[in-house]
């Protein structure tokens, strides 16, 4: 029986961390735009009873969502020692592309894990690139057809990247 084996793992992590403290003085508004009528220090200690978030990190405004995709594909490729020109496939799950900053137009086209296998350098033309736009679960969705692609003999090394 074929088992699936993950080889290798990467990961960006930005740099710029702001704490939920760095929020004490913004203002929050309720959905229909309505002012919260609460002191902020207490909005912000039920998100994070909530949520259990206490910081958010910001990617810098010189990368786009291909940059980091790409760094942690990279990591990824040397954590497993695998040669990338020998990928089957890239599958990239996300649920926005690429936008610059200070933008809200989404660029898909082409695709962000074709972007990535170009910010590599992978000249191998059988290595397909595809986006899975999923959201937040877009990995795990990712991991199924990674899954399904091995049963089925379509591949063998996919570089599986969820952001």
């Amino acid at each position: 029986m074929l088992k699936t084996i993950i080889s290798g793992t990467g990961a960006y992590i930005p740099d710029v961390v702001r704490l939920n403290e760095d929020f004490l003085n913004d203002d929050f508004y309720e959905e229909g735009g309505k002012p919260v009528n609460s002191p902020t220090h207490l909005v912000i200690e039920k998100f994070h009873k909530i949520t259990g978030i206490r910081e958010r990190r910001y990617v810098p405004s010189h990368l786009i969502s291909s940059d980091i995709a790409a760094e942690a594909g990279r990591q990824a490729l040397n954590d497993s020692g695998i040669d990338p020109e020998t990928l089957d496939q890239i599958i990239v799950a996300h649920n926005f592309g690429d936008i610059t900053h200070d933008s809200n137009q989404s660029q898909n086209v082409p695709s962000l894990a074709n972007r990535v296998k170009h910010k590599l350098r992978i000249n191998n033309p059988d290595c397909i690139g595809y986006d899975v736009v999923c959201g937040c679960p877009g990995w795990v969705q990712g991991l199924i057809q990674t899954e399904a692609y091995f049963k089925a003999g379509m591949a063998n090394k996919i570089l599986l990247i969820g952001t």
